[in-house]
This record gives C-alpha cells, structure tokens and sequence, in this order.
C-alpha cells in the first residue's frame, strides 16, 4: 500500500503558487493601507494645525476620522504579526517533520484572526477616509446640515 497523497506533484504546486499570490497581494494591500492612513494623518495634521479656533461641526469628523484611521493602522500592523507568526509557526514545524518524522498542523484559529483585524482595519479605514471628507466638506462651508455623534 502506497502513502501517496491523492494529489499530483502538479496539482500540488499550482496550488502553493496560488497561495503565495495571494498572501503577496493580501500583503501588499495591507501596506497600501498603512501609507494611505499615514499619509491621510499626516495631511490632517498639517491642514487642522494651522487653523486655530476650527468650530466643532469641522473638529468632530476630524477627531473621528483621527480614531478611525490610527485604529486602522493598528489593526493592519496586528493582521500582518499574526501572518507572521504563523508563517514561522508552519515553517518551523515543517523543518520538525523533515528533522524527525513527526506529523504536524497548525491552527485556523491564526487565519481567522488576521482576517477578523485585517477586515476590521479596511472598515476603521473607510470610516477614517469618510470623516475626513467630511470635516473638508463642512470646512468649506458646504457641510452645514450634516452631524456626527461627539466622541468622548
């Protein structure tokens, strides 16, 4: 009896092809979305800086596009440790079984997570990105009717 897997050595690298495409796009977003945030703090920080006195219907959407965007950049730097983590996790458990013949998995728990952060991050963003266009729109003079809930 063989102990051949039930997959072609062909079938097999297709899909490892497969995966690491899509880890390296997932990455790649994920950093797009890093210096998106930065940049988009970065020029809120330096427009709102030399406004003193900016009324509250314009200092409300800025403060929530501010929390939205660093929970953003938290939630991608937590998405890409646990894509680390595990990453070295697999690879470290895959030399084991080269070394010593013993059968290993890894938990779906650390996909499951860094997906939840990952995709919880894009929402912090868009909310982030949405705030902003919001405090420019009331800044200049066209958001007079819109409002948003006071943050703490």
């Amino acid at each position: 009896m063989s102990n051949e897997a039930p997959w072609d050595s062909e079938e097999v690298g297709r899909h490892d092809k497969h995966q690491k495409e899509t880890l390296k796009y997932a990455l790649e977003v994920i950093k797009l979305l890093f210096v998106l945030s930065g940049g988009a703090l970065a020029t809120c920080s330096a427009f709102f800086s030399n406004k003193p006195g900016l009324a509250a219907n314009v200092l409300e959407p800025a403060r929530w596009a501010w929390v939205s965007l660093t929970t953003a950049i938290i939630l991608f730097s937590l998405a890409l440790l646990l894509i680390l983590v595990r990453d070295y996790a697999i690879g470290e458990r895959w030399r084991e079984e080269v070394e010593k013949g013993s059968a290993w998995s890894i938990s779906i728990w650390w996909d499951c997570w860094a997906w939840a952060a990952g995709l919880t991050g894009v929402v912090a963003f868009w909310t982030g990105m949405i705030a902003f266009a919001i405090a420019a729109w009331v800044y200049l003079g066209h958001g007079s009717n819109l409002s948003l809930p006071s943050l703490p």
